[in-house]
């Protein structure tokens, strides 16, 4: 099912982590995946005030999380105590920044991975700190170049979360809620019922189309409305369902609208510019221009 009524450009993205770009924007600023000469005589030295270490990671096909492993590991703390505004694509090449707590702090190396852009600040990096990524998307072997102009007219696309949220979590999560799988108190756990929350809201913002309100609850023991309720009711789960795993629940935007930045045609491929806000997903974008299956 799509949404939108142009004809797909078709294509493939992803052959290379290189056609996958992800720059994150927070503190007014893109955080680049570039490393200039000016930037390395700068990282020389660790400028500002506070106790906590910013930094910008830069990694190359590897998954958010398994790089702050490898940086905590090398630290010798918990991997808590790292900050992050949010999670990565893995197969891309992406820049987003990291807090680490000054009193830990030092350069590592990494795997297909580097810091850079230090700087010391007050305050610990938050999930849903930033603005929004950048992305520089090749996609390969386009059919057809019209279909593009046509969908850059949508005013708004819907904000569905991506097919990488779930990878079978959802069902996880679902068992967990009904008290159908043992509680173990691990951190996955609250990942599992993230995955079904986002899995009920795509579920209704799919069946209630274009004619969605402008804001549908991600469900939890504080946050629910008529629509997510109906559905959680099919599922077999309450509202209160959700407190022991603290999950409150929260509004989210039914549509979002990308900022287009730029398009170049090359050899049957295609080079594509744009922003999107937090929480969007670049994949469900992708999806509706290609309509490659």
């Amino acid at each position: 099912m799509y949404w939108t009524e142009t004809k797909g450009i078709g294509g493939k993205i992803k052959r290379r982590p290189e056609d996958f770009i992800v720059e994150e924007i927070k503190d007014g600023r893109v955080w680049k995946i570039g490393y200039s000469p000016l930037e390395r005589i700068s990282d020389l030295f660790v400028r500002g005030e506070g106790e906590h270490v910013h930094a910008t990671l830069v990694k190359r096909n590897r998954n958010t999380l398994d790089v702050l492993r490898e940086i905590a590991k090398k630290l010798g703390i918990a991997v808590r105590y790292l900050g992050y505004a949010g999670l990565k694509d893995k197969r891309a090449l992406t820049a987003q920044r990291i807090s680490i707590p000054r009193k830990y702090f030092k350069k590592v190396k990494l795997k297909d991975a580097f810091l850079k852009n230090f700087s010391h600040e007050r305050r610990k990096i938050r999930i849903g700190s930033l603005a929004g990524n950048r992305f520089t998307v090749i996609i390969r072997g386009i059919r057809r170049k019209k279909p593009l102009f046509e969908f850059m007219r949508y005013e708004r696309l819907p904000n569905l979360f991506g097919e990488q949220r779930f990878g079978g979590n959802e069902s996880m999560g679902l068992k967990l809620l009904r008290g159908e799988v043992k509680r173990r108190r691990l951190p996955m756990e609250r990942m599992y019922v993230d995955a079904y929350q986002a899995w009920v809201f795509n579920r209704v913002l799919n069946k209630l189309g274009w004619d969605a309100p402008r804001y549908i609850a991600l469900p939890g023991y504080k946050r629910w409305d008529e629509y997510t309720l109906e559905e959680l009711r099919k599922d077999g789960v309450k509202p209160e369902d959700f407190r022991r795993f603290k999950a409150r629940g929260d509004w989210r935007r039914s549509f979002f609208k990308p900022r287009w930045l730029g398009y170049k045609f090359f050899d049957g491929d295609l080079l594509l510019r744009f922003e999107l806000p937090k929480g969007s997903y670049a994949t469900v974008l992708l999806r509706e221009l290609m309509k490659s299956g």
